[in-house]
């Protein structure tokens, strides 16, 4: 698995984005089957974005 290092700002940026049709992000503890699904849902559609290691905001705790 190609893993890479983003900045601080590059990463506030990815985690403010909100999640569509097209962009999508996951815990770094997403199962395999739910990588499946998202990778077939955009190779159904018209690609996208998918995003491994961020909490997605429906899972974060409210401040």
């Amino acid at each position: 698995m190609k893993t890479i290092t983003i900045s601080t700002e590059d990463f506030i940026q990815i985690a403010a984005r909100d999640e569509s049709h097209f962009f999508d992000i996951k815990e770094f503890a997403v199962g395999g089957k739910a990588v499946q699904k998202i990778a077939a849902a955009f190779s159904n559609a018209d690609g996208g974005e998918f995003i491994v290691g961020i909490k997605d905001k429906a899972s974060a705790p409210a401040t």
